[in-house]
This record gives C-alpha cells, sequence and structure tokens, in this order.
C-alpha cells in the first residue's frame, strides 16, 4: 500500500508540472517609474518640503560654557536640518591633565586659554575650499570683535543667515553694527519694547493714518470676534488699503533685457481674504520697444505699454483689478489659492518683459480690498 500510494503521487505531481505553464515574470522595483516633481507647476512653498530632502540646511551654533543646545536641536529636528556646535570658553576655565607627555607647553593663563578656545570655534566657520561649512549660524557671543565681524559679513554676502537670539547688537560703531536691522533703545528689554526696527514703516503706516489714506479697523464684538478666530469671515468688514509692494517695497526699478525671456518680476501683496476692487500702480518705462505686464506670471500677457525714449516722462497709472481677481480664482480652482507669505498674505507676482532694452519703474502701488 505505501509503494502504491507514492507512485500515484509522483504521477500527479509529473502530470501538474507539464500542464501548469511558468507564471509571468513581474517587474523588478527598478523598473517601476517613480512620482516626478515638477516645480514649475506647484507654488514654491509646496516645493519645501521636498528641499529639506535634496538639499538639508546645515546649521552651526557657537555657544557659551554651560549654555543649552536643546533649542537648537529641536530646530534642528524640526527643519530635518544637521546641527554641529561649538563651545567657547568661559571664565572658570581650568587644565589638568596627569600625562605628562601631554601636559600644555608655556604653563598657558586662564585669559590665554580662553583667547585661544574662540580663536578655534570662530576658525571653524570660515569657508573651506570656497564653501562654507554652514548655511545658518547662530551667533550671540563677540560680536563687536573686529575679525569675527569681518567673517560674519563675508558669510551674509555669500548667502548665510545669521541668527541672533536676545537683547544683543553689535556696537553701532562697527561694520556689522552699521548694517544691523535694529537699534537698542535706552531702556533694552525685550518686556519693554527695547528695539526699535530701522526704515521707520510704522511712523509712514501712521502718517498714512493721519492723511486718511489707511482707515483704522472698526473694533469687533465678541460675534465677529469668534466669526473671524474660525476663519468664517475677515475681521475687517470695511475696505482695506495696502500702498506697499511684496517686502513692504514702495517703489521697484527694474532692468530689461530682451535677452533675457523671463524679464523680471514684482509683487503685489493684500489682505489674507477678500475680493480685490482695486489693484494699480503707477509706472514709468523707458527704452525702445514695448514694455509687457503677465499679471500672476501665468504666461498670459494682460496688458502693454509703449515705453518712452528716455525715463523722465510722467508715470502712466496701470489698473488690473480684473486680472487679479481671475488669477486669484484661477490658482485657488488648480492649487490651494496663491502664495502667502509668513503672514498669511496673499502675493500676486507679476512679470515684466521687453521688446528691447528698458528700464521700468513701478510705485505708488494701491491696493483695495473688500
Amino acid at each position: 500500500m505505501p509503494l502504491r500510494i507514492a507512485i500515484v503521487l509522483w504521477a500527479c505531481c509529473v502530470w501538474a508540472a507539464a500542464g501548469t505553464a511558468a507564471a509571468p515574470r513581474g517587474p523588478e522595483l527598478d523598473e517601476v517609474p517613480g512620482p516626478v516633481i515638477d516645480p514649475d507647476h506647484m507654488p514654491e512653498p509646496a516645493t519645501w518640503p521636498v528641499v529639506r530632502y535634496q538639499r538639508p540646511l546645515r546649521l552651526t551654533a557657537i555657544l557659551g560654557k554651560g549654555e543649552s543646545a536643546a533649542a537648537y536641536e529641536r530646530i534642528a529636528r524640526r527643519l530635518r536640518a544637521s546641527l554641529e556646535i561649538r563651545y567657547l570658553a568661559a571664565g572658570d576655565d581650568r587644565y589638568h591633565v596627569n600625562d605628562k607627555w601631554i601636559e600644555p607647553s608655556g604653563d598657558p593663563t586662564m585669559e590665554e586659554l580662553i583667547a585661544e578656545s574662540r580663536k578655534i570655534a570662530f576658525r571653524s566657520i570660515e569657508p573651506v575650499d570656497g564653501r562654507w561649512p554652514c548655511d545658518v549660524l547662530f551667533c550671540n557671543h563677540e560680536l563687536n570683535d573686529p575679525a569675527l565681524q569681518e567673517l560674519l559679513l563675508r558669510f551674509l554676502d555669500s548667502g548665510g543667515v545669521l541668527v541672533v537670539c536676545g537683547s544683543v547688537y553689535p556696537a553701532p560703531a562697527g561694520r556689522l553694527g552699521r548694517c544691523w536691522p535694529a537699534t537698542a533703545t535706552p531702556n533694552n528689554s525685550w518686556m519693554t519694547d527695547g528695539a526699535r526696527r530701522l526704515g521707520g514703516w510704522q511712523q509712514r503706516f501712521l502718517a498714512e493714518l493721519d492723511a486718511k489714506v489707511q482707515r483704522p479697523v472698526t473694533p469687533p464684538d465678541l460675534r465677529k470676534l469668534l466669526a473671524w478666530w474660525t476663519g468664517a469671515e475677515p475681521l475687517a468688514s470695511e475696505p482695506r488699503t495696502v500702498t506697499w509692494l511684496s517686502g513692504n517695497q514702495r517703489e521697484v526699478k527694474l532692468v530689461l533685457d530682451p535677452n533675457a525671456p523671463l524679464g523680471q518680476t514684482f509683487a503685489f501683496t493684500l489682505p489674507p481674504t477678500g475680493k480685490v476692487v482695486q489693484l494699480q500702480a503707477a509706472v514709468v518705462a523707458g527704452g525702445p520697444g514695448k514694455i509687457t505686464f503677465d499679471v500672476g506670471c501665468d504666461g498670459r500677457p494682460d496688458d502693454e505699454l509703449l515705453a518712452r525714449p528716455d525715463a523722465t516722462g510722467s508715470a502712466v497709472v496701470r489698473t488690473w483689478t480684473d486680472t487679479a481677481n481671475r488669477y486669484l480664482d484661477w490658482s485657488t480652482a488648480q492649487h490651494t489659492g496663491p502664495c502667502r507669505d509668513g503672514s498669511g498674505w496673499r502675493i500676486i507676482p507679476v512679470r515684466v518683459t521687453a521688446s528691447g532694452k528698458a528700464e521700468v519703474t513701478i510705485s505708488r502701488p494701491s491696493v483695495v480690498v473688500e
């Protein structure tokens, strides 16, 4: 019986092998196409998560002895960035080693140890073979050191970012202090508004309030405040007027070259919500040929202006209200809405091209939103 069962099983296996075709081979993982990222058709913020993986930021923090690095580590983890830390010596430095072969020579003093440690820390952030070792530098120390100031200015000129935390200001007379964006008041404290931003945009805004160019917002009641908090409606029901371009600029000058087909761009900025009832600016154009404006940078020219032989002519007011609303509707339908700045304000870019070499000045912007 066992022999007969074995013969039957062997025959079944032979018959199954002869009558069953081999399963088709599936594709390898490398043969399956992956997602293709096309940043040209995406708003700029949508590419940031990709850039975090493609080009991770390099952070460097120069800290004092005993200063916690936890905050910088959280920032690095949040940005998926690398972090290097350099510590500076403090007043309680001592050296002591038991191996006679590595005893310091010259019996350095405490001050010499501090100076050497700081020199090593600052030397570590100098460029190597023309490449800076970090993209962002956190540094609250020794900002009045002339050598460090020269190094930081070169770092900033190359596109690096310097982050200073707390009420720390370089001396106004130094090279770094002369280009510092804020100055300390006599009562220098974060709790008492200890710094004043240079440039005076607040003063301009108050002057426009006095001239009735800007209208104050009516204080909201509780119902309106709750509706605004939940995003149901804007806080201000009155028309809101914006008299500056993106980046708080009041005037933009563009140099156009027909050999650069993409031309130059500037941008209007407008509140986070509301319909545009007016969007205009004064334009002075100089040079041969025609100036073309593409509101929204969608590749469709929206306005043309004949340039003057020179740029001394009077300004021409151009209005793009309907075009701006059309761009806002289109961007909402195609994406998640227009690009926004860090405060959530909407950005409407405008591309300017010319058929010949030209100079264009855009000024006196006026955007009214209801």
